[in-house]
């Protein structure tokens, strides 16, 4: 009963130390045209609102060979906490710097692929710029794998359809290189929906 007690007034705190002009996020996004053929992924997304001044979360889950969400053979899921180490109210223009991990599930052994299930670091940064209802951000996951490491780029531009509903879109430009092997390049383009809470 002690520890219960303890954790919501821990909850309570880590609540109300959120920005009052912050919201939670959620979105959800479908793609992609993966280099010339369609390979369908997609995605549901959190983002928290500003913790403590200068700290945000976001999480990713990714799904891959479907656009409806569920399936048996691979999921990807993405936690990132930010510290934002450039705000300028004035121009609404914030940059940030983040670490975090990426939990990749596979639960199909295919002759064709060598993906097996595993966690490895994400070293992110992201730069975001709003004007009234549109927002344009870039962010940048680099991902360090045990047999070689990936650079991604993802621009996004986001439009706001009042004050709960946003509509967008996300081109993710990936190079992957494996060590003492071949690289990969993949370029994937996502449209989705969010709201706010």
């Amino acid at each position: 009963m002690k520890q219960c007690c303890f954790i919501l007034v821990l909850l309570a705190n880590v609540c109300s130390s959120w920005s009052q002009n912050d919201k939670h996020q959620f979105s959800i996004d479908a793609g992609s045209y993966r280099n010339r053929y369609l390979y369908p992924i997609t995605n549901i997304s959190y983002q928290s609102p500003t913790l403590f001044d200068h700290f945000d979360l976001s999480v990713r889950l990714r799904s891959y060979g479907t656009l409806y969400f569920y399936t048996k053979d691979s999921y990807d899921v993405s936690p990132v906490a930010y510290y934002t180490v450039y705000k300028n109210e004035e121009h609404q223009l914030i940059a940030k710097a983040g670490l975090g991990a990426d939990l990749r599930l596979r639960f199909v052994n295919d002759e064709r692929s060598s993906a097996t299930t595993s966690c490895e670091p994400i070293v992110a940064l992201n730069l975001s710029k709003k004007w009234s209802k549109l927002k344009l951000q870039i962010t940048n996951w680099n991902r360090f794998y045990q047999n070689g490491i990936s650079f991604n780029l993802m621009p996004e531009i986001q439009y706001d359809l009042g004050k709960r509903f946003f509509i967008y879109g996300r081109y993710e430009w990936t190079f992957l290189q494996i060590y003492q092997s071949s690289h990969e390049w993949r370029q994937d383009c996502f449209i989705g929906v969010g709201f706010k809470m």
